[in-house]
């Protein structure tokens, strides 16, 4: 206790409170200890003992940090003091002095992903620019101009940042989805500078910046530990992927043997089909076939030249070699009509320098077919795989032509239940915390005597146990509304189906924004369900905010936070609220709950559309 009181005072530079003082706080603090430990009678000599200790140190003793009493080696059981750990403040400052000297000879780190840094722009009016808080979101390499750094020449490095909003008070918070692209910016990674005392705080949903005031003039600038990242043996980011060598090696050499494969088996149906075309439409017919197929093996290999430089640094020449590959049919179809002219045709066809048209529909067909000779093998081989594995399920383009058809089949028969099932209607009153929204809903409730509407099901996870555990490994839980009861998808289609006298229902839900946009979703992947859209909100934010005051009152604030950092969280997180609320377009009907009883009667109104 008593180094914690040196603590304060010697940061706030309060020098009017001597160390002798301390130690008398500190001879009282460890007093009340003492009595509360032993009994009074053995308390006193005890006190004495740590007073006359305390004194005996002079006035540049810091504070007494170790007090305990016990009663080891103590024949009569009396508690004895032990004191011990005595600093100077000379010897405190020299060993932050210390600390400071060790850190700095750590060096700068390293730059990754994720960490937040200072930053210029230039528009800001000053020599150096405007100062910004921005966060790396992607690390790329700077290939040099001849695309071959040499081992003497250091790797440069670019990071690409995503600017952080100055909210106040050192807080520095995301921009929204919508306006986060448009503050996007490249540097080079010696153009920023790591702040690593940065430190994100929920309740701000912002980072807390260290700030420091310039040496030219009063305003605050962020705090940044280096002026430049560690270059030096940068290898790039570092990723947690885990690499099996032995597994690599594995998979190159199934790799090497798969285009050994597909280059054979190219080449034998290529084979096959010339001779089938040489006897059932002729020479000519065949060897156009033929040098299709020959063309589909060039295919081929120009497209592993293109897989086995990728990620390599000839990986741009590789691209621009397999690139040549689409030029092969047209080539064929040149190398047919130069061959057609020099057997012998219409001096007409010559002379118009149309020489294309000597190729024949037959030739030009042998070509293609021949051409597209290379995909059998490919398809073969990927039905091959499954039907010998005893599997029912067909990979690339059939599987997805299987799947399709299936599909087709189960919406015929839900198109049949469907046209018997009305979709279900959700009234789906929305909006920000402290609006009043699950107020209203419990009142509208109430006053539905006509049972009309109906709350959802909801799944009990402790009676419901494995029930539960099967929807969640679904992804059918849309929410949690406490520690027991979860909201899921068939407990809002079946909400409506206990009633017995046949009438038409609609389910209420309470709703933040995560579950509207999830009910959206829903309604998008063509769920029975449609949505009528109540936001309910303030017409100010100072209203919002004493909602909110009034609110945190009868809470526990958590320890390093304060009413308002919280308030201002929540606020922040309102106005990302409104922002949905606004551009979605689900809302029709809108509540501004200043007058309960009103608020009331326009939900009212508002939830006959439901049977409309």
């Amino acid at each position: 206790a008593s180094r914690s009181l040196q603590s304060i005072i010697y940061f706030k530079k309060m020098r009017v409170i001597t160390w002798t003082k301390i130690n008398v706080a500190a001879i009282l603090l460890s007093s009340i200890l003492l009595l509360a430990r032993t009994k009074t009678a053995q308390a006193f000599p005890l006190i004495r003992t740590v007073a006359s200790h305390a004194f005996r140190t002079g006035s540049s003793t810091s504070s007494i940090s170790l007090i305990r009493t016990t009663t080891s080696g103590n024949k009569h059981g009396h508690p004895t003091v032990v004191v011990s750990a005595y600093t100077r403040h000379e010897d405190s400052s020299k060993a932050i002095e210390e600390d400071q000297r060790q850190d700095k000879q750590k060096g700068p780190p390293y730059p990754k992903i994720g960490d937040i840094v200072r930053y210029y722009d230039l528009d800001g009016g000053s020599e150096t620019g405007q100062v910004l808080v921005g966060k790396i979101v992607y690390i790329s390499a700077i290939q040099s101009p001849n695309n071959n750094n040499s081992p003497t020449e250091q790797q440069e490095w670019t990071v690409d940042l995503s600017e952080l909003d100055s909210v106040g008070s050192g807080y520095y918070a995301e921009y929204s989805s919508r306006t986060a692209p448009k503050k996007r910016t490249s540097r080079n990674v010696r153009q920023v500078a790591p702040i690593l005392a940065a430190s994100y705080v929920r309740s701000e949903d912002a980072y807390k910046i260290p700030m420091v005031q310039t040496s030219t003039s009063s305003k605050e600038v962020p705090k940044v530990n280096y002026e430049q990242y560690k270059l030096e043996g940068y290898q790039g980011p570092k990723t947690n992927i885990v690499i099996n060598d032995q597994v690599l090696q594995s998979d190159l050499i199934r790799y090497e043997q798969l285009k050994v494969q597909l280059f054979r088996d190219s080449a034998i149906l290529g084979a096959i089909g010339t001779v089938i075309a040489q006897f059932t439409q002729g020479t000519e017919e065949a060897i156009c076939y033929a040098a299709g197929a020959i063309a589909g093996v060039g295919y081929l290999y120009f497209l592993t030249i293109k897989t086995d430089t990728v990620g390599q640094p000839n990986e741009k020449f590789g691209s621009k070699v397999s690139g040549l590959r689409f030029l092969l049919p047209f080539f064929l179809v040149g190398v047919v009509a130069i061959r057609n002219i020099q057997t012998g045709v219409d001096d007409d066809v010559i002379a118009s320098g149309n020489f294309l048209s000597t190729v024949s529909k037959e030739q030009i067909a042998a070509i293609v077919l021949g051409f597209l000779t290379y995909r059998i093998p490919l398809f073969l081989r990927q039905l091959a795989q499954p039907l010998l594995a005893g599997d029912s399920i067909l990979p690339g383009s059939a599987g997805i032509a299987f799947q399709m058809l299936k599909e087709q089949q189960d919406g015929a028969i839900s198109s049949t239940a469907a046209t018997e099932q009305l979709p279900t209607a959700i009234l789906l009153v929305c909006g920000p915390e402290g609006t009043g929204k699950t107020s209203l809903v419990k009142r509208f409730m109430e006053d539905d005597k006509e049972h009309n509407f109906v709350l959802p099901r909801l799944v009990d996870k402790i009676a419901e146990g494995p029930r539960f555990e099967v929807m969640e490994g679904r992804g059918q839980i849309l929410k949690m509304m406490d520690s027991r009861y979860a909201l899921s998808v068939d407990g809002i289609l079946n909400a409506t189906a206990s009633t017995t006298s046949g009438k038409q229902q609609a389910v209420v839900i309470d709703a933040d924004v995560d579950l509207a946009r999830q009910l959206l979703a829903l309604a998008s992947s063509g769920k029975p369900i449609r949505i009528i859209g109540v936001w309910v909100g303030l017409d100010s934010l100072e209203k919002l905010r004493d909602r909110l005051r009034s609110k945190l009152a009868s809470t526990i604030i958590p320890s390093g936070e304060t009413e308002e950092s919280i308030i201002r969280g929540k606020i922040r997180k309102v106005i990302k609220d409104i922002e949905f609320g606004v551009v979605s377009g689900v809302f029709d009907f809108t509540i501004l709950n200043d007058d309960f009883e009103q608020s009331v009667m326009e939900l009212k109104e508002a939830s006959k559309y439901c049977f409309k």
